[in-house]
């Protein structure tokens, strides 16, 4: 099946495709501009730090908005590239005219000017940028007014102490809706949406106020071309609202959009024409007037290059630093060939590797895009090419499969729903594949129809059909779905449900070729291919167990094989991402999405999920160092934290930028996740690389009774029974927290609130959890309790099903009294805590817990769990059935 999807006609995954950034004309200075009497002569007194400097020249289209806008009063369209400076075209007129407004004393409080972004993000993005631009500035006042703004500037602070911790709070950026309705900034930042209720709520009405000749004078639309459509009448709507509110008269109110995408020189006039309708203001361009063009694209540059030379070893140009070589790598024809092609449109990398190599060679294709991109070019001083790679990925509607035999022995896989397989033909039934995401066993997802020979079929269920059945196996259930990304959700224990006993296995006949259940090994179809399949089993919540492991599909188990929008692109941004060289400079990359939504979803599931394997990077190179220095013994939560700190501040985590406690208190948040991390399987303990240890006190003695039948284990296999006991809570968070970490912290979503535990029956709380160590019914089973039935089938297989559960929950019983003993072997380890409410409860102390390098590891055959040690064949996470799982030492 996987060779079937490699097949595939229409990849998943399209690039990389190169595309080199054009060198933009140059234009006039500030400087210069300030001398014309373009611009205020404000310009030269400031101190705008890094910003802007004022002899640096602007692009030509930079200069050319700032004339027209600054110096002429006109509305205008910048529909230039990313990264081509759109955001200084208009925030110079915007400055400009506040500047001038300060030399004639007629600065104060109220809006002068609106930036209006499709998205928060885009808006937080602009924050960042104004807030280095004005920190010297404290009488040009600013703030950004979203769902997601507070009251109060004390809870704003707080918020951005919270999110952006190392961005400086300035008293000209007003933080709460309250310093903003009394006293409204100059430069305003919001969005579409809340724009709509700004201009209906009448505590907000003081923003709009016109405060005679000095009230709003520009309105900027970034990313305009995302308002077409539907969206863009609703947004004409708004903005001949707004207009009528606070438009003093003709020309009182200058617009500026701004695009990437809204299209290219050819197209002037119809950008034009949209942003007249859209803004309802007076948008012009007539090629024969100067003066009436209002659209402004960029100016490029043609490549420099030297005249074509003799061909040289790429392989050894892509390396050579000596001088004059990249002078002799330009005057190569192909590298010629490489470099005008990239000036004109956008080359796939395979395309640039048939450039220069016969056969094509993508390596060395990448190698010297990034040599003619590492040094200066002799006449220009700037980078011979500068490239920037685009990657599309496309994410699954649905997995469908014709399972018919086909001339090349593999299956056809589609990867948008289909009625019937397009080569086979209308009598060919098309299934839809899901997954099991613990043991990855294929199965079918359908319904089964009897049809008109009264025999069942299986068909393709539709969409909104929540039908979850299998491959190889076959699986028809109308069950829920899981979710489409639940990787940081905890995998519930439910009780009498979860580790419940399997059901006789009930097996079928079935047909690949016409999908329908047969009698016996064969099938009158036009292509009889028979297979024995079984049908998945649902669990008491209506969740279809895999019937390969049998996982619940609410656990891990099934799921149907759409991947959802943010984890394809994720995956390969974080492989890109990775592989960038790095230097003095950070690595930088943009993501683009189809959608408003998929876009801002994307940024914060990125930064999860990167995060998360950034820190395990991190955490894994300081356990090494710490192992070594150790010999191999164990390392605990406050002895970790010092081998981090380096590392975490090479990269440049949040607290790593001089702020020794902050950091401290971060690196103890993350070894704390890690210890009872909710995705067990990709853990550094889950993937083999680390195992969490219970320490073992020196003078620890097993309890007698498990030394004895039934159990019959000898001392060491007792402790490691004792231990899985324990984790079975650890892995649940039952844990306690070391001073400074919060549960608070995004690092330990989605489980933020304390977890405890006693003796029976379990409880949640709004700020507490409660685990039961023995389930809360006689008839219940929880993990402990199936751990212990687990090892009594091996210790004791002639026991009675239902006396081996009794002996499992009296065993906990006398275990509850040995932990709980004051002054016992284990009562270190163990926190006793008082709630209101809730009583006396328990925790195991984080500083019991250590890692240790990893040996005696195990591995499920069945579902290829990890496990760090096991007892006549046991892992405490191995699911049902029992029976048919086997465990290898690794």
């Amino acid at each position: 099946m996987a060779r079937a999807i490699e097949e595939l006609k229409s990849p998943l995954v399209k690039g990389p495709i190169v595309q080199a950034s054009p060198r933009y004309r140059a234009g006039a200075t500030i400087r210069q501009l300030v001398e014309e009497g373009v611009l205020s002569r404000q310009w030269l007194e400031r101190n705008f730090g890094d910003t802007f400097g004022v002899d640096r020249a602007l692009y030509a289209h930079q200069e050319s908005a700032v004339r027209k806008a600054a110096g002429q009063g006109r509305n205008i369209v910048v529909a230039t590239g990313t990264g081509s400076g759109k955001t200084e075209s208009f925030l110079i007129p915007i400055l400009d005219e506040l500047f001038r407004q300060k030399e004639r004393g007629e600065l104060g409080p109220g809006v002068r000017a609106l930036l209006l972004y499709p998205m928060n993000a885009l808006a937080n993005d602009q924050l960042r940028r104004l807030r280095e631009l004005l920190q010297h500035s404290p009488d040009i006042t600013f703030g950004r007014y979203t769902g997601e703004t507070p009251d109060s500037r004390r809870k704003g602070e707080q918020a951005l102490r919270n999110w952006f911790p190392d961005e400086p709070i300035l008293p000209n950026e007003l933080l709460g809706r309250e310093e903003m309705q009394a006293s409204p900034p100059h430069i305003l930042l919001t969005n579409y949406a809340m724009l709509e209720y700004l201009l209906l709520r009448p505590t907000d009405s003081p923003l709009f106020d016109p405060k005679g000749e000095l009230g709003w004078r520009f309105v900027v639309l970034d990313e305009v071309h995302t308002y077409d459509g539907a969206m863009g009448m609703e947004m004409g709507m708004l903005l001949r609202r707004l207009l009528d509110r606070v438009q003093r008269g003709p020309g009182s109110i200058q617009g500026i959009a701004t695009s990437a995408t809204a299209g290219g020189p050819g197209d002037r006039d119809a950008i034009a024409r949209f942003a007249d309708d859209l803004f309802g203001l007076r948008f012009e361009w007539q090629a024969a007037d100067p003066g009436r063009q209002d659209v402004i694209v960029a100016e490029v540059e043609p490549p420099v290059l030297p005249l074509p030379g003799e061909e040289v070893d790429l392989e050894a140009a892509a390396d050579d630093r000596s001088p004059g070589a990249l002078e002799r790598l330009l005057a190569d024809p192909r590298v010629q060939a490489v470099v005008t092609g990239l000036a004109e449109r956008p080359l796939s990398l395979d395309a640039i590797a048939r450039l220069i190599s016969d056969p094509p060679r993508k390596t060395l294709a990448v190698r010297l895009i990034e040599r003619l991109g590492s040094e200066q070019h002799p006449q220009t001083g700037a980078p011979a090419l500068r490239a920037r790679y685009h990657t599309f990925v496309r994410s699954p509607e649905s997995v469908d499969v014709c399972l018919r035999r086909h001339a090349d022995g593999l299956p056809r896989v589609f990867l948008e729903p289909q009625r019937h397989c397009p080569e086979c033909g209308e009598d060919a039934p098309v299934s839809e594949l899901a997954i099991c995401r613990r043991c990855s066993q294929w199965h079918l997802r359908g319904q089964r129809k009897t049809d008109g020979e009264n025999r069942d079929r299986l068909v393709r269920a539709s969409d909104l059909d929540d039908t979850v059945p299998a491959i190889r196996y076959l699986a028809p259930a109308t069950g829920p779905e899981p979710n489409e990304d639940n990787d940081d959700e905890p995998a519930p224990t439910v009780e009498g449900e979860l580790l419940a006993p399997p059901e006789p296995e009930k097996l079928l006949a079935f047909c690949l070729g016409c999908a329908r259940e047969v009698q016996g090994n064969s099938c009158d179809c036009a292509q009889p291919n028979v297979v024995t399949a079984k049908i998945a089993e649902r669990t008491k919540s209506l969740a279809y167990r895999c019937v390969n492991c049998n996982a619940p599909s609410s656990q891990g188990g099934l799921r149907r094989l759409r991947l959802g929008t943010d984890a394809p692109p994720a995956v390969v941004a974080s492989a890109l991402f990775d592989a960038l060289p790095r230097g003095e400079r950070r690595p930088r990359f943009l993501s683009f999405a189809d959608s408003r939504q998929d876009a801002a979803f994307f940024a914060p599931y990125l930064e999860r999920t990167y995060g998360r394997a950034a820190r395990r990077r991190v955490m894994l190179q300081a356990l090494r160092k710490a192992w070594d220095d150790a010999r191999g013994l164990g390392v605990r939560l406050e002895s970790l934290v010092p081998y981090m700190e380096p590392l975490a501040s090479e990269l440049g985590f949040p607290g790593s930028n001089g702020d020794a406690l902050k950091l401290s208190q971060t690196l103890k948040g993350w070894v704390l996740a890690e210890l009872t991390a909710i995705d067990s399987r990709q853990s550094l303990a889950g993937v083999g690389l680390a195992a969490r240890r219970l320490a073992r006190p020196k003078d620890w003695e097993p309890p007698r009774a498990l030394l004895q039948a039934p159990w019959s284990l000898t001392p060491n296999e007792a402790w490691w029974l004792i231990q899985a006991l324990l984790r079975t809570l650890l892995d649940d968070q039952v844990v306690t927290v070391p001073s400074g970490v919060s549960l608070t912290d995004p690092v330990f979503n989605p489980r933020n609130k304390p977890v405890g535990f006693r003796e029976r029956g379990g409880e949640s709380r709004p700020n507490l959890i409660l685990k039961g160590w023995l389930p809360g019914r006689d008839s219940g089973t929880n993990a402990r309790v199936d751990l212990l039935v687990r090892v009594l089938e091996r210790t004791a297989p002639g026991m009675d099903p239902a006396e081996r559960r009794e002996t499992a929950v009296r065993s906990l019983e006398g275990l509850w009294k040995y932990l709980m003993k004051p002054g016992g072997p284990l009562a270190g380890a163990i926190e006793r805590t008082s709630g209101r409410q809730v009583g006396q409860y328990y925790q195991l102390r984080f500083d019991s817990w250590e890692f240790v390098p990893p040996s005696d590891l195990f591995r499920c055959d069945l579902c290829g769990t990890v496990e760090h040690g096991a007892v006549r064949g046991v892992l405490p996470l191995v699911p049902l059935p029992r029976n048919r799982s086997s465990v290898r030492r690794l």
